[in-house]
């Protein structure tokens, strides 16, 4: 039995052997072959391969399933973020949207292309709201609210513009404004479209010298989308920046003019273009254009202005003063209890502007490298604006800045000698600066704004 036993343990180890015949009970197994069955044993040990585990996927997460019995009560408390809170619980726990139309405004449209209509909503207040709602990955979420902003949350009005692809890029915008009076900004205009992972803003715009993704309207007049180039994508415009006639602060800014704003699509954002405004009043105002125009590369525009500030007869002069007589005249300020007195014209102001107006008319051509034309327009201003004339410090500026480009050919550096002359002309660059409003240009607080291509 003991011998059976230890042939079956032999038989065992030896594995993958070819089998042998089995011994007799009196076959006497020799050393030496003990040896070399231990030593195939180990030679052959089979070597452990694993098999790689298959990938699972796992199913996406799908919207919830509309519960038809399931009741929306609104909130008692108005505050916006309790409804937006108090919607997307419904939302997820199979509400209908439906059921909403007695307390909101409802329009539910495809915005992201995932066959999942989002949800619109504007709540019925005195503070209305606008909510968008979006299922992503199977949960419906508020996509417009900002945490650190109150543009949407605190508007006393809002009012959706358009829901339309007016990029023309296959993803519908939404277009809206709020309108709601802090301090001088009284609304804000906003576009959003989905960029594949969110609801992004589109606008680009500068305020207080910092890039915002909204456009901030002080006292909007009108908001309208037309295209103005009939390229085939509407502009966003808005008009305004003008109180109303009779308010103090009409006559504080005056005369300030009707403002245009218009934000054009660039391919990425819909970006601000430069700043338009109501035809000019003022001498100070027809150059300020000017100025504006050139920074915008609007060269024939830009000469327009120049011209007319050069030769008009109708625009009209502006002192400092006459903003206090302004105030005074309709009962919103005295000068040391009594009405303030009517101001004089400035004798200098014309000769100064009209100066300033051949100057830029000269660096115009200079720029488009009309060299012939500029030279024409630097002996102008030479032979108008002598020694004895009010105009003359722009002469000295002209002729520090046409040296210089003879010599380096060089806009920068020719800037740079111009506007460290004039810097030191304060009288002159207060005329050239007008009222002080914002919606003017303010050479005596920045100097380079005279020749601005450093």
């Amino acid at each position: 039995m003991k011998m059976w036993l230890y042939i079956f343990l032999l038989v065992s180890l030896t594995g993958c052997q070819s089998a042998q015949a089995i011994p007799t009970e009196t076959e006497i197994v020799s050393t030496a072959t003990q040896v070399s069955t231990s030593i195939s044993v180990a030679s052959l040990t089979p070597t452990l391969t694993l098999t790689p585990l298959p990938t699972i996927t796992p199913t996406p997460k799908s919207c919830p399933t509309i519960d038809n019995g399931l009741a929306y009560t609104s909130p008692k408390d108005g505050y916006y973020q309790i409804h937006v809170q108090a919607v997307e619980n419904f939302f997820n726990a199979g509400g209908d949207p439906q059921k909403l139309a007695q307390y909101y405004d409802i329009d539910i449209q495809e915005l992201n292309k995932d066959n999942t209509p989002e949800i619109i909503l504007q709540f019925r207040s005195m503070f209305k709201t606008l909510m968008l709602y979006s299922c992503i990955k199977g949960e419906y979420k508020e996509q417009l609210i900002r945490e650190e902003e109150g543009d949407v949350g605190l508007a006393e009005r809002i009012e959706i513009l358009a829901i339309d692809d007016l990029n023309q890029n296959d993803i519908p915008e939404l277009v809206y404004k709020t309108s709601t009076c802090i301090w001088a900004r009284c609304g804000s205009l906003f576009i959003v479209e989905w960029d594949g992972e969110k609801f992004a803003r589109l606008i680009k715009d500068e305020r207080w010298n910092e890039i915002v993704d909204y456009a901030d309207m002080d006292d909007p007049k009108d908001v309208y989308l037309r295209d103005l180039d009939n390229d085939g994508i509407p502009e966003l415009i808005w008009e305004g920046e003008l109180p109303p006639e009779g308010h103090g602060d009409y006559w504080d800014d005056y005369p300030q003019r009707l403002a245009t704003h218009v934000y054009k699509w660039d391919g990425h954002n819909y970006s601000a273009l430069p700043v338009s405004y109501s035809a000019p009043e003022f001498r100070f105002q027809a150059i300020q254009d000017g100025d504006r125009a050139t920074l915008a590369g609007e060269y024939g525009k830009a000469t327009d202005f120049y011209e007319l500030a050069i030769s008009s007869n109708s625009l009209d002069w502006w002192v400092k003063e006459r903003r206090l007589y302004n105030l005074s005249q309709h009962g919103f300020t005295t000068c040391n209890g009594s009405p303030c007195p009517s101001p004089n014209p400035d004798p200098k102001e014309r000769p100064i502007i009209s100066a300033y107006a051949r100057f830029r008319i000269m660096l115009i051509h200079v720029l488009t490298n009309n060299l012939e034309e500029a030279e024409k327009n630097y002996q102008q201003l030479v032979l108008d604006f002598p020694i004895d004339n009010a105009g003359y410090p722009i002469t000295e500026m002209a002729t520090l800045f046409w040296n210089e480009y003879l010599v380096s050919k060089d806009i920068a550096k020719s800037c740079e000698v111009s506007t460290n002359f004039i810097g030191s002309q304060r009288d002159v660059l207060i005329l050239l600066s007008g009222n002080t409003t914002s919606q003017n240009i303010h050479y005596d607080r920045n100097p380079n704004e005279v020749c601005p291509f450093q």
